[in-house]
């Protein structure tokens, strides 16, 4: 009976991994994933000194426009197993990596900036919503599981301030790996711009230790055939960004957003716009300020990751994805700052609850199809995700009026 205390003060945590073993269960007996096929094969074709770029794979999966250290280094071990097999190995590893350091994270939001998350009000909610998209991503066989993993584990090597070195480059591995999480590398180096020896070292370990990753596979091919790897893999890179990348921005966000003001944005003028919201949100995270001097330079860290990830789920193809389970970081920050600045419980409760809806009716593999038809084309999850970006900045900046003596 003592566990039942516990298991009621953190049933959606133990329903959060519940659901992910579920997840894994059931792909396991699927047909092993399109998505999966399009970076272990490449990860093969690479180190058997082969450009996947443009090449159509098992299944008729193909579009591989990744960098080449992303298939041969995390893809390759699991590459040369039986499908199935890599396939279940290459999820598992990346659930045990997501759990560390969704773990870790916790653990330092506790011992460093004093939030117990799991006494907040809003845990179980937060811990669905985080569920609905790890169940999504984990029946894609997304890559931004172990992704999100690796970013919860450095941002809290960042507020434990005891590994600076290894936090830049873990941070700046993953933007080897897909360019998508280069907006939350830019923003911590900008909330860490007021400690010098702490930005030096991030950047040390990015810039010198982590980018070199980025020339793979030089070392080991000739440099002909590397520089031909290169340049299929930059005239890809440029095709998905003009034709995948932006399109999917513009039509999800810009669109049904300015439509419900009567506004209307040309396509041209959509990366421009990008550009823009990320030099506020740069800005938005220097002037930051907390009511506690001891705490600021972490609550700025812990705002640039949640705010980091929400621009990268909003300007990215991510935001109508199943790859939606990059906002996590978000609702944390949200949540906390919602506690700290003591905002209207009523409002954070019924946000959330309209975030919940949006995100997990809007595209995913749990969607049904005639649902999709209607929603996708709208692009509410876009919505949903710019509302949750929006009460974490209106939380973060909210200050409370002196009580009268």
């Amino acid at each position: 009976m003592r566990a039942f205390p516990h298991f009621k003060q953190r049933w959606g945590w133990n329903l959060l991994w519940l659901q992910a073993l579920l997840a894994l269960a059931a792909v396991s007996v699927r047909p092993v994933a399109h998505h999966y096929i399009v970076f272990s094969e490449p990860a093969r074709l690479l180190w058997s000194g082969q450009s996947p770029y443009g090449a159509i794979f098992s299944y008729g999966a193909g579009g591989f426009h990744y960098s080449p250290a992303c298939a041969m280094l995390f893809f390759a071990p699991f590459a040369y197993f039986p499908e199935r097999v890599g396939q279940f190995l290459y999820l598992s590893a990346s659930l045990l990596i997501f759990a560390f350091g969704l773990t870790r994270w916790i653990r330092a939001l506790k011992t460093e900036l004093h939030w117990d998350f799991f006494s907040s009000p809003y845990r179980h909610l937060v811990c669905l919503m985080v569920a609905s998209e790890l169940v999504g991503s984990v029946l894609a066989t997304k890559l931004e599981i172990a992704m999100l993993g690796l970013l919860f584990l450095c941002g809290a090597w960042l507020m434990e301030r005891s590994r600076p070195v290894a936090s830049g480059f873990l941070l700046f591995f993953l933007v080897t790996w897909k360019f998508q999480p280069l907006p939350v590398w830019g923003l911590v180096a900008v909330a860490l711009a007021r400690d010098r020896k702490a930005l030096k070292t991030f950047l040390l370990g990015g810039l010198f230790l982590a980018s070199p990753l980025c020339l793979l596979p030089f070392p080991f091919w000739s440099w002909h055939d590397s520089t031909v790897v290169w340049h299929d893999w930059l005239f890809h890179l440029s095709t998905y960004a003009r034709n995948g990348w932006l399109d999917p921005i513009y039509q999800h966000l810009y669109v049904p957003l300015l439509r419900l003001v009567g506004v209307s944005v040309p396509f041209a003028y959509a990366q421009a716009v990008s550009v823009a919201v990320g030099i506020s949100c740069a800005i938005a995270v220097f002037r930051l300020k907390s009511e506690q001097r001891q705490l600021q330079n972490l609550e700025k860290l812990l705002f640039a990751i949640s705010l980091g990830s929400g621009y990268v789920v909003l300007f990215s193809p991510l935001s109508q994805s199943n790859a939606y389970l990059w906002y996590s970081p978000v609702l944390f920050g949200w949540v906390y700052f919602a506690e700290k600045n003591r905002v209207n419980k009523t409002a954070v409760w019924v946000a959330l609850c309209a975030v919940f809806i949006l995100v997990s009716l809007a595209y995913s593999d749990l969607c049904p199809r005639f649902l999709y038809h209607w929603l996708y084309p709208r692009g509410l999850k876009a919505v949903g995700g710019l509302l949750a970006v929006g009460m974490l900045c209106l939380s973060a900046f909210k200050t409370n009026a002196p009580k009268n003596a």
